[in-house]
């Protein structure tokens, strides 16, 4: 072969490597811009879902596994908002969400006659978590009831409960009140006893009229005590000091139902142990209105 033919032949070579390597990269530009369209510039989240319910509207985003778990879901979404609107930025996509119980655990969420606020649910194949703020603490409980028989069976789904509970006027007001009753007081028992002294008796007569002043706020009863001593003796001690409250309580008036009561023993302390001073302060019980 002449050079000139080597010279031709190397040319053509090179032309039709070029010329592969456009073809793949136009390719891929092909490839890459249908993957933009076909999710509008965004890539949606695979296999999550999220609710949140503000006022009357709900919105649904995310991504499932079909178009009848899609419209299943925005169904659901519907009941939480009778009188208004669903947002629908729920996608289908392979990959997506495509559990049987998602729609009953959407349309477990509360409608917006229960005044709940900003409820936001957020659900993968694994996990359920609500989130929001609950009137009160039995709806938050009511609200959890529901999701769960919404799960049903499901097999290791980790459910969350992380709702706050609206904080009343009057609890405020009730706790308020109770501090100031009980300031510069102290609760005080018998060493070593539940029994409590005459001078704590005198600061929780001073307690009773502001509980009897707001009836329907639950209060918890917290005992403390210090750190002398076994652990488990001051975790039974402080749990029997904050039942004595309550009895007493109780018999000045106060329904029992309202009253909780919890002992923590010395797990909390405000002041050091190591000092008479410090020990004096820890032995106390708190009041919590709820």
């Amino acid at each position: 072969m002449e050079r000139s033919e080597r010279r031709i032949l190397a040319a053509g070579l090179a032309g039709l490597v070029l010329l592969i390597l456009l073809a793949i990269v136009f390719h891929a530009d092909r490839d890459g811009d249908k993957a933009k369209t076909a999710g509008g510039g965004i890539v949606a989240p695979a296999g999550g879902v999220s609710v949140t319910v503000s006022g009357k509207t709900a919105n649904v985003r995310g991504t499932v596994a079909n178009d009848t778990l899609k419209s299943s879901v925005l169904a659901a979404a519907k009941v939480t908002t009778p009188d208004g609107d669903v947002t629908d930025d729920l996608q289908v996509a392979a990959g997506g969400l495509a559990v049987p119980w998602l729609a009953a655990v959407v349309q477990a969420l509360p409608q917006p006659k229960e005044r709940f606020k900003n409820i936001r649910l957020d659900v993968t194949a694994k996990s359920v978590t609500i989130s929001g703020i609950a009137p009160s603490k039995a709806t938050k409980q009511a609200l959890e009831g529901r999701i769960a028989v919404a799960l049903g069976s499901a097999p290791r789904v980790h459910a969350t409960n992380s709702l706050t509970v609206a904080v009343s006027p009057d609890t405020t007001a009730s706790q308020a009140q109770i501090d100031a009753a009980i300031h510069g007081g102290t609760v005080s028992f018998q060493v070593g006893s539940s029994v409590i002294t005459p001078a704590g008796k005198r600061v929780l007569d001073r307690v009773v009229p502001p509980l009897k002043r707001y009836p329907k706020v639950l209060v918890q009863i917290a005992g403390h005590t210090d750190s002398t001593g076994a652990a488990a003796d001051n975790l039974k001690l402080s749990l029997q000091r904050a039942l004595a409250v309550k009895l007493y309580l109780v018999s000045k008036g106060i329904v029992a139902t309202r009253l909780t009561t919890h002992g923590f023993g010395a797990s909390k302390p405000i002041a050091n142990n190591n000092t008479p001073s410090g020990r004096a302060h820890n032995r106390r019980i708190t009041f919590t209105a709820q």
